[in-house]
């Protein structure tokens, strides 16, 4: 089994800590320049242009979400509505008959 120590062995990981986030841009430019094609960069805060530092594409992840949510909210929103003549012709009826005592 290789150790971690051992220089024969190939890299497997490494953690880095830098003082700003200009500086993390600089360093995932640089990670991305080297060729390393597997690696992720980790920050308390959102940097605006680090997927572009980290030569990422764009995510289909917002596609796949909007079009995950589009049939249930369009279908509860058509579902609240209440049917259209149906519902009038009842409550029409409904009211003719509420006041009271009817004679003709």
């Amino acid at each position: 089994m290789d150790r971690a120590g051992n220089s024969d062995s190939p890299l497997f990981g490494m953690a880095a800590e830098v003082p700003s986030a200009s500086a993390l841009y600089h360093a995932a430019e640089k990670v991305r320049d080297a060729g390393y094609t597997r690696w992720d960069v980790y920050s308390p805060f959102p940097i605006h242009g680090m997927d572009h530092a980290m030569g990422l594409k764009k995510s289909w992840l917002s596609a796949l979400v909007f079009c995950a949510n589009y049939y249930p909210t369009h279908r509860s929103l058509f579902l609240s509505l209440p049917p259209a003549k149906s519902h009038l012709k009842s409550a029409a009826n409904q009211n003719k008959y509420q006041s009271g005592w009817h004679t003709k």
